[in-house]
């Protein structure tokens, strides 16, 4: 069997004994403070670290709500800015037909004082017709043949004055064109 020598047990005991008051001694309080040290740095950290992330919660809500509040205050300038192109809109149009409207009432007198010049203008010719024919009527003699004859001879004259008055009119409407 196995013998068991007590001075070697002793020594062995001993030797343990103070092997392990030495690494007390010496390792195991700075092994100790180290990890303390290491614990409250991690625990430190960790704080830290909370800190942090609650900080960048706060700051992420804050964006958040700021953007919430820059789509509001974009969909009012939206808004806003189509209110104003409607009314700009209804401006230039309103001005357009006011503008159109002045046209066609200057259109129109024009029109009108050209259509008295003309009915002026024909009246001085049918003056002048009329002041021919009883001239030429007064100078022949009063027979049913003459008065005849200058009656025909007046229409005949008046219908070539129209044609030739309306054919200048075409002219003068062509070169227009």
């Amino acid at each position: 069997m196995v013998d068991i020598d007590l001075k070697i047990l002793l020594v062995q005991l001993a030797t343990f004994l103070l092997g392990l008051v030495l690494l007390w001694k010496i390792f195991y309080k700075r092994l100790t403070k180290i990890m303390e040290t290491r614990s409250e740095k991690i625990k430190s950290d960790i704080e830290n670290a909370e800190k942090f992330k609650t900080e960048m919660n706060e700051l992420k809500q804050k964006y958040e709500k700021e953007l919430g509040s820059i789509e509001v205050k974009l969909q009012e300038l939206t808004r806003q800015a189509i209110k104003e192109g409607q009314i700009i809109k209804e401006e230039i149009i309103s001005t357009a037909r006011e503008e159109a409207k002045q046209t066609i009432l200057q259109t129109k007198e024009k029109l009108g004082m050209e259509k008295e010049k003309t009915l002026k203008e024909i009246k001085d010719e049918i003056i002048n017709i009329s002041m021919s024919a009883a001239e030429k009527i007064l100078k022949q003699n009063l027979n049913k043949e003459t008065n005849k004859k200058l009656v025909e001879d007046f229409i005949t004259q008046i219908e070539t004055e129209r044609n030739t008055g309306s054919k200048t009119e075409k002219n003068t409407g062509a070169e227009k064109k």
